[in-house]
């Protein structure tokens, strides 16, 4: 199917294609998608003001794009700009800019429980989480996950379960983007998130599956995180990989998984930990952890009473 647009664009021509376009619990039907906004023209200059790299540009295209609207965007719209915003070439502080004017409309990202609409790229496989998560804009994967929380009727649910470990087409979970590229913050949140959707229960298969998911180089999210740390320059991010497999090996995460070429967690950060690289034993409770992290306070550990 085609539609033209008429506009200052020329006319150009613009082929719309099917997205992946999901609902809860069953997959929506492509003809029962709304390309609408795909071709609206205030959308289009919405996404010219990004490529253009100019804040005051994009905020003047929302604002002329909202009016006489009803409703603040669709929810493909709006995840598709997510999308698009954190895949542009733009600098990490002109693309949190973006984001957080969008954030300030406090938009209904995901949509009620009865019509949720979850959208991801057709060629790459992102979702906005996947996407946010991967450039660590912690701000905006709180957004989301609390959004989603709501549609999906809390954490507890397979719904929100399934959101939170969706994987792009390399097999990249928001939780491995995340550890691989150091985003702490985001790691930890992701992990909060988790051990809610499980109900706390940190011994669930649904749980280890989600905190050793692998991607297509069969790295887990700890031995991305240990292959980062060995690649990464002193000083540079070096704390955040340190604190993020601390953190993932608090939760157990398996130091002997190893990758397709066979290399495990333990073999990759040897020199980081030595002989003290094992599960972590915390004085907190998952409680406990949960809590600290979601009020943002430090959570402290004690290598001596590591596990070998």
């Amino acid at each position: 199917m085609r539609r033209v647009v008429r506009s200052y664009y020329s006319d150009m021509t613009l082929p719309v294609k099917p997205s992946r376009e999901t609902t809860e619990p069953a997959v929506q039907a492509r003809g029962c998608v709304d390309f609408r906004w795909v071709v609206d023209i205030g959308y289009l200059n919405i996404k010219h003001a990004i490529h253009a790299s100019n804040v005051d540009k994009f905020s003047s295209a929302i604002e002329a794009y909202l009016i006489g609207k009803s409703e603040s965007f669709s929810l493909q719209c709006l995840q598709d700009l997510i999308y698009y915003i954190c895949h542009g070439s733009c600098s990490f502080d002109i693309k949190l800019a973006y984001l957080n004017k969008i954030l300030e409309m406090r938009p209904n990202i995901l949509g009620l429980s009865s019509g949720i609409v979850i959208r991801s790229d057709p060629k790459e496989g992102y979702t906005a989480l996947s996407s946010v998560s991967r450039n660590g804009f912690i701000s905006v994967v709180e957004a989301l996950l609390e959004a989603a929380s709501k549609a999906y009727g809390g954490e507890a649910t397979d719904g929100f379960r399934r959101y939170i470990e969706h994987a792009n087409k390399d097999q990249f979970s928001p939780l491995n983007s995340a550890s691989c590229a150091g985003h702490e913050a985001v790691v930890k949140r992701l992990m909060v998130a988790g051990m809610k959707a499980c109900g706390m229960n940190l011994d669930s298969y649904w749980f280890q599956n989600f905190r050793e998911r692998r991607n297509k180089h069969g790295y887990s999210p700890l031995n991305a995180a240990c292959a980062a740390y060995s690649r990464e320059p002193l000083g540079r991010k070096e704390m955040a990989y340190q604190s993020i497999i601390d953190f993932l090996l608090r939760f157990t995460a398996n130091p002997a998984s190893a990758n397709t070429k066979g290399y495990t967690p333990k073999s990759n950060a040897a020199t980081l930990f030595g002989p003290f690289f094992g599960p972590r034993r915390w004085s907190q409770s998952p409680v406990e952890v949960v809590r600290a992290v979601e009020a943002g306070e430090p959570i402290i550990f004690n290598r001596s009473q590591c596990s070998v």
